[in-house]
Order: structure tokens, then sequence, then C-alpha cells
């Protein structure tokens, strides 16, 4: 790693000044990821994990539902499960939070790497791209995946721009994160940008240092292809290169899970991903720099994937943060030339581009230490303030039928269940002796479970014939859904009820 960043030397020459800037900027993207860690898929992935450390070898059969038990799965997680199950056993909802905002900052930071430009613009697009990836930053192994295509893109630019060779630890980051989670594909998708790209500026005639070789672009295939195989080291073998088609060939997923709708641009919360497409427009078209074929080709890949599903605002903003960053910094330069700025407020705004390092007094690295101290201060006060069990607690009656649940557990009601599929995860962690019709695990249950469950709860044609194929005696949903109405008219009874569910029996 020394040599590394020796060799990146960009990394090592920077004043007390930038390392302020980029520090700050590390505690506001930590600040921001710290959140409640509650998410739907969160609880079957951390009871999976507990079941995997008990029986000392990964969940490969389905025991959590009726549905699907004991058929196979391909738990593609199950190394993350392990490290979720492990760090909330050590900490708790605390363990969770730091986690997330850990892999958030670990993400953004394999991207500063590969940013241009003074510290002070590099820091304002990394809290950015926060703002746009900050919507699928969740207790989630998916959120593994972000650093991990950020690992990867970071080591094909290295020997894109920096001409630095380190292609044979894509093999080992391949093996290591398809054992982490199904998200792998990301990289191949991010190496396939980089080969179709370079390919692209030969067609083209692009000359220059940054534009790979033919001989270089064999190489960098081999050590992908190598990769490919790496992925079947995992205990799911071959099949661990389904995943990605099954997961994406379910029909049901747009109309049923929000991660895998579009974006909805209405909503505040997914406008950032507009900005920095408009970002990405305005630079480009100002910058005197030629768009690279490897920067087209993976920015317009990865933009398509974050309009189609927001679960890829992240990867998107991963992937097109350096190419802003290079475009933004290429247009303020044309922009200075033409209006001519005086020299010294230029050498102020790139103070890290010259050679000569500003010399910061005591008392201003003291200042620098004590502000730095003071937001490591609110970082660790926001964990404890969004990690603390009574604010969890409450989260969980807003979110989910905890009492409901609960007085499933106190009256030892048994027998198949149709339940929310937004609540599967939460009854697999809080009611285990109830088996779900259905989780979050999507790939397990496919378009034949999770149509006939749209179906019934929505009370569509034929949801009588279905309801007794499964053999349901209960069923645990939202009192809106037309399902609830059109049981209450065959006869059947209420258990429990209140604002949140309502539980119905035979």
């Amino acid at each position: 790693m020394a040599k590394l960043l020796k060799k990146n030397h960009r990394v090592l020459k920077i004043s007390d000044a930038d390392r302020f800037i980029y520090g700050m900027a590390v505690l506001l993207v930590f600040i921001m990821a710290a959140r409640t860690p509650l998410d739907g898929d969160m609880w079957w992935h951390l009871r999976a994990g507990q079941e995997t450390i008990l029986q000392s070898a990964p969940l490969l059969a389905d025991t959590f539902s009726f549905t699907r038990a004991g058929e196979p799965w391909i738990n593609h997680s199950w190394l993350s499960q392990v490290g979720m199950a492990a760090l909330f056993s050590w900490l708790g909802f605390y363990g969770l939070t730091i986690g997330v905002a850990v892999l958030a900052v670990g993400s953004l930071v394999f991207v500063l790497l590969q940013m241009e430009g003074p510290s002070i613009l590099k820091a304002f697009l990394l809290i950015f791209a926060g703002v746009v990836s900050a919507p699928v930053w969740s207790p989630r192994p998916q959120t593994i995946s972000l650093l991990m295509l950020a690992a990867v893109s970071y080591v094909l630019y290295l020997y894109k721009w920096r001409r630095i060779n380190y292609l044979w630890s894509l093999p080992l980051v391949m093996m290591v994160w398809s054992n982490l989670h199904g998200g792998y594909v990301l990289g191949f998708l991010y190496m396939g940008s980089m080969l179709a790209g370079e390919v692209l500026n030969h067609v083209l005639g692009y000359k220059g240092e940054e534009i790979v070789s033919w001989r270089r672009l064999l190489v960098l295939l081999a050590w992908t292809a190598g990769s490919g195989l790496a992925v079947l080291v995992n205990p799911n073998g071959l099949d661990m290169w389904r995943i990605p088609f099954q997961t994406v060939g379910v029909q049901v997923l747009q109309s049923l899970i929000a991660e895998w709708a579009s974006p909805n641009f209405h909503e505040l919360a997914q406008q950032p991903l507009l900005w920095m497409t408009f970002a990405l427009f305005i630079t480009v078209g100002l910058s005197d720099r030629k768009l690279d074929g490897a920067e087209i080709v993976a920015v317009t890949g990865f933009g398509m994937m974050a309009f189609i599903a927001r679960r890829n605002f992240g990867p998107f903003a991963l992937v097109s943060l350096p190419v802003l960053s290079r475009h933004a910094w290429a247009a303020f330069q044309a922009w200075r030339e033409r209006v001519h700025l005086p020299e010294n407020l230029v050498k102020a705004i790139q103070s890290r581009q010259t050679k000569e390092m500003v010399n910061t007094s005591k008392m201003q690295r003291a200042v620098n230490l004590l502000v730095i101290g003071l937001f490591g201060l609110i970082a660790a006060g926001k964990v404890v303030g969004v990690s603390h069990p009574v604010l969890v607690r409450g989260y969980l009656d807003q979110v989910y039928p905890v009492q409901a649940v609960e007085w499933i557990k106190e009256n030892g009601v048994q027998g198949n269940l149709l339940n929310e599929y937004n609540w599967g995860g939460y009854l697999d962690w809080f009611s285990r002796e109830t088996p779900v019709f259905v989780d979050g695990r999507t790939d397990l249950y496919g378009d034949e479970v999770l149509g006939e469950w749209l179906n019934m709860v929505q009370g569509g044609d034929g949801w009588q014939e279905e309801l007794e194929s499964w053999q349901i005696d209960m069923v645990l949903l939202q009192p809106e859904r037309p399902l609830v109405n059109l049981l209450l008219e065959e006869g059947w009874e209420v258990d429990f009820g209140d604002e949140k569910a309502v539980l119905l029996s035979r």
C-alpha cells in the first residue's frame, strides 16, 4: 500500500489545508450515512448470518418460509450476513449504524483518489455524490457492493490514467465480492465498460497517454476473464452466475419493491440524481477536455441503470464522480483563461496543484484539529442518537406490526401465514416459529410466488383458489388491503387489529 501511495503522488503531496478539507468532507459523509439501521431485508440477513454461525456452514436451503421450505437457496450474501450478525451481536444497532457509515465513506474515499482539481472542488463533489447515493445506504450487503465497485474502479483508474498495473488484484476482489453480495456483476459491468470504451477510443482515433493500447487492452481482457473464474470460488458454485439473471428476470419487482422502480423525481430525496446528470452535461459542454470513450460508456451504462431502478443511484454516483471532477476542473480552467483571473487568486484556488506546499502555523493546525475533533464528536453523537434502543423501538412501532407479532407469540398461534411482503424479514427475525409466505428474497420466490401474493392481497381473480392452494390459515396485512374486507365478508375472524396491522384467521 505504501508503494501504491508513493506512485500515486497526488495522494501524498497535500497541504495541511487540504487534509483539513478532506477530513471535513469525510466526516460530513459519515454523518450523512449514520442513520437508524432499519431495513426490511436487514432482518432476514441477520437471521441467515446467525444460522450460518450456529451451523458453521453457509445457509443454502430455505428454512424461513413455508412456500419454499427446504428448497435450494442461492445465498449470495452469506459472508456479509455473517459479518452483520457478528457486528449486531457485539454492538447491537450501534454496530450496524457504524458499519453502514464506514462502508459509505470507504466507497467515496476510493473515488476521491480518482478525482482531479483542487481540494475544495473535490470535497464539494464528494459530498454531492454522497447526497446522490444516500437513498441506497442501508444495513444490507448491497452497501458493501458500493465499496467493492469503488475498489474495482480505482484499480482500473490506476491502469488507465496512471499506468500502474494492479490488475492482478481484480480476481481476488471479485472472489471476495461474490461471497459478499450478488452485486458483484457491477464490477464486471465496469470492466466491460472500460474494455468497450477503449475500443471506442481506438475506433475514433483518439491519442494520448491515457488511451489503453491494444496490447494492454488484451491484458485487461485476460484479467477480466480470470475474475469471472474467481467468482466460482463460492459455496454456490456455478449457480452464483445465475443470480444476476434470476433477480432481473423477476417481473413483479417494479410493482412490488420501491428500490427496483424507476426514480420519482417529485420526491426531493431522488432529485440529486437529476442534478448530477445535468452537472455532467453542463461541465462536459463547457470543458475543453475531450470526453474519453471509457467515460462515455461507463456514464451512459450506469446512468441508464440508475434511471431504470433507484437501487442503482449509488453505482452511478461512484462511476460518474471522477468524470465530473475532471471536466468541472477543465471547464474552470478554460473559463479562467477567458476572463483572465488574477494570478494570486488562481494560485489560492489551485494551491495543491502547485509544487509548493502551504506552511500552516501551529495555531492554525490546532484550530483545524479542534474543528475536526468537534465534528468527530458530532458524528459519534449521531451514531448514539439514531441507534439508541428507545428511538429504534419507536421506529419499529411506526414501520412494523410490533403489537400483532407479540400477540402471535404470546398466544402460540401456528399455521400458514399470508404476510405483507415488507414485513417478511421482520417476522423471520422476531417470529421464528411462524414461517412466512414471502420475504425480501425475490430470487428465491420468483414470479410464481410473488405474483400469487400480489394477486391475493389485491383480491384479484382467483384469490380464493390461491388461498386454498397454499392452505392459508392466517393473514397478517395492512388494514387497507382489499383482501382484508373480502375475508371479513367470507366470515374470517379478527384476532388482532390496530392502525398498523390486522390479523385474521378462519
